[in-house]
């Protein structure tokens, strides 16, 4: 409405919607509590803001172009620009060049998503050379152009959260190919904030909308922050003053098996509670892991996990999970009982939370003591401290997300975890309550010659796989081959590794098993992204049109135990080497990549179906990253319930290392006896 005087106003908002998270300080959620508390109301909405059958009424974000923030547009060196800032950044996006924005909950970096040299350069610039891009369609008319929107994706895309959805792509229309380079998925947004909008309304083309940070740092919130780090990425930066307390990133959803599955809980997710099946008697807090850390905080029945904090590799991004669990400390008014952290010795989340908790205790008991004795003097405020096995936190979030008492039979697939004898676990079996958890049976260990590298570099592990075995046809071939990929240094220097046992640590993560079977197939020898060989194997396997019925999967069975009480050994090598024998037959490789998912959902089913009758236990709990893998979840959901078994997954936590905060506050809680008997298991 033209005549409105909030009419294309950037900042418009009533009780249902605007920001939350991201602009409040402290509860109770009032105004004078958030980032709006230096934009004095004019009296239009001041009265408004008091009226009890206005729909602003009590917004605590309400404002108009009078009484509200502001825009603003500066250039790559923080001059300020003349003009409309909306129209001039859209503008220099139609141009071809790139703008820093600023938005809800920090920094997008944005260009026009059908222009390839626009995408190359952003690319360039910031360092992201391989992981796809997401894109902002004006409206879903236009999104339905370029990718398969089903009903349940239509209804995630436009729900309240409105998070990036993973879409199969359509092939009469391509955005650039550098989008997403190589794959068939495409991740897709709607337009979320007025600021969105307005922008879209003046572009009507697809936006990259990639995360405004450095890499391996965290998303970028601040003005300054924004111009001094993102200066050689952007032409232009398009700002608001409004402040940003939480800096928040967007959530990644994807539709699988009919219903939203998380990869990415951020925006629109957090902090909302999880209702658990039991009530705590203390409060506990899971700190995370390495990647896609998230903390969570466990009080009552309600399970607080934190945003998605990203992966701690760096100084910037330890401290800012450091900054985050001390707003929550604030926010919540959090005293923990118990801790609770990952086994591996090397995780940054476990010392980070106990700074945090040590630090925030003393001043709460400072604080305490000089209220009731008028003195300064400290009393540690007493917690314990838990260490959690990563894969028994990957099931305990299941069991506490769907209200199982247990024992349950885990399947946690991933890429690595520290398992019980300082080897790295990541295909295992499990028999898990809530306090403990059994090996049941396990893939079997490679050693990764290079430990990081070989993750980095797949070609390696492919190595460590065919090595296994006593085929020297089948090694002997491979090794020519790698001449060529590696060279003959490369090659010598991780032969002699191997044969030496130096820096190879040994894993049995089922990531590793497909990153070997991409490299053998010649589908990817090094990675740019977590999990980039993986996404590109299904992405090959989805192009491959034998009905599944007619697909036979490859054979495999079971090692020697050393004794009755040991895990039971699947032997993944077999797996490797009959793929390649069958790429050596020139078989077409989208028909391997599809017999090798086969063959990892029929070696989970067979020994999920063997367990179950052992244990006359029929829940079947499936997490872990490796099942974010659309083929593989399906395929092995439908055979397991074809067994007459219930099978749980994630649903409101991630799938992958976003939810073992959930999983290791829950055992801790277990643990410590702090929660309520209800039943066997628990």
């Amino acid at each position: 409405d033209p005549q409105n005087r909030r009419y294309l106003h950037p900042f418009i908002s009533c009780t249902a919607c605007g920001p939350r998270m991201t602009v409040v300080r402290c509860l109770p959620y009032d105004r004078s509590n958030t980032t709006m508390d230096r934009f004095a109301l004019c009296d239009q909405c001041a009265d408004e803001y008091a009226n009890p059958i206005d729909r602003r009424c009590h917004c605590q974000t309400i404002c108009c172009p009078d009484c509200g923030p502001v825009l603003e547009l500066r250039d790559s060196a923080g001059r300020r620009q003349d003009g409309d800032p909306i129209a001039t950044a859209a503008e220099v996006i139609s141009a071809g060049g790139i703008v820093a924005i600023k938005g809800i909950g920090g920094f997008h970096l944005a260009c026009d998503a059908g222009l390839p040299r626009a995408v190359i350069q952003l690319r360039e610039r910031k360092g992201r050379y391989a992981k796809p891009l997401a894109v902002m369609f004006p409206d879903l008319e236009s999104l339905k152009e370029y990718a398969a929107v089903g009903e349940a994706e239509e209804a995630l895309l436009t729900s309240k959260v409105r998070p990036i959805v993973l879409l199969s792509k359509l092939p009469k229309r391509e955005l650039a190919a550098a989008v997403s380079p190589g794959l068939d998925k495409l991740g897709a947004m709607l337009p979320y904030s007025p600021l969105h909008h307005l922008l879209v309304r003046l572009i009507a083309c697809p936006l990259v909308m990639t995360s405004g940070n450095i890499s391996a740092q965290p998303i970028i919130a601040g003005n300054e922050e924004a111009i001094e780090k993102l200066g050689s990425i952007a032409d232009v930066f398009l700002l608001h003053n409004r402040e940003i307390v939480h800096r928040t990133d967007d959530s990644v959803a994807s539709i699988q098996l009919g219903s939203p599955r998380l990869i990415r809980r951020a925006r629109g997710f957090a902090p909302a509670a999880i209702v658990l099946p039991f009530q705590a008697q203390g409060t506990a807090i899971g700190a995370g892991g390495q990647l896609k850390s998230c903390f969570c905080i466990i009080r009552g029945n309600k399970a607080v996990l934190s945003q998605h904090l990203g992966d701690l590799f760096t100084v910037e991004a330890v401290d800012s999970f450091k900054s985050t669990l001390r707003n929550y400390f604030e926010l919540f008014c959090v005293k923990p009982d118990v801790i609770a952290h990952d086994l591996h010795p090397e995780y940054a989340s476990a010392a980070a939370v106990q700074e945090v908790v040590e630090s925030m205790t003393a001043r709460q008991d400072i604080f305490a003591n000089l209220i009731r004795h008028g003195r300064s003097e400290h009393r540690q405020l007493p917690y314990s401290v838990v260490g959690v096995q990563h894969h028994h936190a990957h099931i305990a979030a299941v069991m506490a997300e769907h209200g199982l008492r247990g024992p349950v039979i885990g399947v946690a697939f991933d890429g690595s975890g520290y398992g019980l004898d300082g080897t790295l676990w990541g295909g295992e079996f499990i028999s898990s309550t809530y306090q403990d958890f059994v090996r049941l049976a396990h893939l079997s260990a490679v050693p990764l010659a290079g430990g990081e590298r070989a993750i980095r570099q797949t070609w390696r592990i492919a190595l460590a796989y065919l090595r296994e075995g006593s085929d020297d046809y089948l090694i002997e071939h491979f090794r020519k081959r790698l001449q060529g990929i590696a060279g003959a240094k490369a090659l010598s220097l991780v032969e002699r590794q191997l044969e030496r046992g130096l820096n190879c640590p040994l894993s049995s993560g089922a990531g590793r098993l497909f990153d070997a079977a991409a490299s053998v197939l010649d589908v990817c020898h090094e990675t740019h992204y977590e999990g980039q060989a993986a996404i590109e194997l299904e992405t090959v396997a989805r192009k491959d049109c034998t009905p599944p019925e007619q697909i036979a999967s490859y054979a495999f069975s079971y090692g020697d135990r050393q004794s009755d009480e040991a895990a039971k050994v699947i032997r993944s090598d077999e797996l490797i080497r009959a793929l390649y024998r069958d790429y050596l037959q020139g078989v077409p490789p989208s028909l391997m990549a599809r017999k090798f998912h086969k063959t990892v959902s029929d070696l989970i089913v067979k020994t999920c179906c063997q367990l179950s009758q052992n244990l006359a236990v029929t829940d079947i709990c499936l997490s872990g990253g490796v099942f974010q893998n659309s083929i593989l979840l399906e395929e092995t959901v439908s055979a397991l319930q074809q067994h007459g078994l219930r099978v749980f997954l994630p649903q409101l936590a991630s799938v992958n290392d976003g939810g073992l905060a959930l999983g290791q506050a829950v055992i801790a809680l277990a643990r410590s006896g702090l929660i309520a008997p209800q039943g066997e298991g628990i």
